[in-house]
């Protein structure tokens, strides 16, 4: 399935704004946090793109994830994103979950691309 950055958004040291499709209930949100925070970890090693900076804080009810995205390699490109993914809760009571990245489009596509995987292998992983 393709999807796009919202293009109403971002630019210059601004972030591009990319929902991501999930909706969490209230007792999913902290393993959900967790799952990605492990899945960011693993990819602090990549031999080709990884992951540094990364931090996780909550303020009330909304989680907030940050991390860096970036190439290893000069054969992949020259890639870096700054990124933050964020759990806030809904007037009705689920929470959604966004992701902000500061970088080039391309990159920034690859990195939302990335989240939505792994959110993706998150709901099957919880349902099986």
């Amino acid at each position: 399935r393709r999807w796009r950055i919202d293009r109403t958004t971002g630019g210059f040291q601004e972030p591009w704004h990319v929902h991501i499709p999930i909706k969490l209930l209230p007792s999913e949100v902290k393993d959900y946090v967790d799952y990605m925070l492990r899945r960011l970890n693993n990819l602090r090693d990549h031999p080709v793109s990884m992951t540094s900076s990364i931090r996780v804080t909550q303020e009330d009810d909304v989680w907030r994830l940050s991390f860096v995205y970036k190439s290893t390699q000069s054969t992949t490109g020259n890639f870096y994103t700054k990124n933050e993914l964020i759990v806030k809760p809904q007037p009705n009571g689920e929470f959604e979950v966004d992701l902000d990245s500061i970088g080039d489009t391309d990159w920034v596509h690859l990195v939302g691309s990335l989240i939505r995987q792994f959110t993706i292998d998150y709901s099957t992983d919880k349902n099986a």
